[in-house]
Formats: C-alpha cells, sequence, structure tokens
C-alpha cells in the first residue's frame, strides 16, 4: 500500500476537480461582432474553427443583448482566472509527482472536458483512468 498524499496536495487536487465540476459552460463562444442591415444592428459572436471563421447569431442590437454580451465577456475573464488557478493547481501536483498524461492524451481530454462530456456524466475509463486514479485515494 502506498504512502498517502499530504493533506495540501489532496486539499489541491479536490479544489481542481471542484472548479471543473462547478464550472458554467460560456453562453456566448467567440468575439462579439455588431453588423447593420437595413438599418438595423444584429450580434454575431465571431470565432474560428480550424481555419474557417464561422459566426453564430446573438441576437438583436438591443439592452438586453448588450447585457448577455457584456456577461458573456465577464464570464470569458473568469475562465481565464479559472484556467490560471487550474494551472497553478496541476503544476503542484505535477511537483509532487503525481501521475500524467502525455500532451496528445492531454489535449483530447481537454477537448472532452471543454466540449461537456463530463459535465454531462461522462466517464474515463481504461489505462489513463486508472493512471490518474492514485490523486482521488484518499486515508480514511
Amino acid at each position: 500500500m502506498t504512502e498517502p498524499y499530504p493533506l495540501s496536495l489532496q486539499t489541491a487536487y479536490q479544489e481542481l476537480l471542484e472548479a471543473h465540476l462547478t464550472r458554467r459552460v460560456l453562453d456566448i463562444g467567440g468575439a462579439p461582432e455588431l453588423r447593420k442591415r437595413g438599418g438595423k444592428g444584429y450580434w454575431y459572436a465571431k470565432f474560428r474553427i480550424g481555419t474557417k471563421v464561422t459566426h453564430k447569431y446573438i441576437g438583436p442590437d438591443s439592452p438586453e443583448t448588450r447585457k448577455r454580451i457584456e456577461r458573456a465577456q465577464t464570464e470569458r475573464e473568469n475562465a481565464k482566472s479559472f484556467d490560471k488557478r487550474c494551472g497553478a493547481w496541476v503544476s503542484q501536483l505535477r511537483t509532487a509527482g503525481l501521475p500524467t498524461v502525455d500532451q496528445s492524451t492531454g489535449k483530447l481530454l481537454n477537448a472532452l472536458a471543454k466540449s461537456g462530456v463530463f459535465r454531462l456524466g461522462g466517464t474515463l475509463v481504461g489505462t489513463h483512468a486508472f493512471r490518474l486514479y492514485t490523486a482521488e485515494w484518499v486515508d480514511g
């Protein structure tokens, strides 16, 4: 049986886990852009998928739509802060010697997480799940 990780590392891991479980999915992706047609304004979110630039309709130019865009921008700033906090926790866990995945697997797991797979109940199984399971072990 292995020795339990120190309480500070267990806490960092639990904070990282909780942050991911409670994170809200952003309402609007991309950069908001106001377009005028026929004297009226319409908001679109502009974002890139691979090499293609795509526009997603947000709504007509109105006070409600502008508030929604402001909330999305605040959420985007919160997401940057979230990513920094998570990066610090991951760095702390790596430094302590917790098992990690290779870069390509990490990118794949990140894409699954961002698409909502785990938030909606998806479960990682197999080799990578078992390699990372040691962080779940709590001396009790």
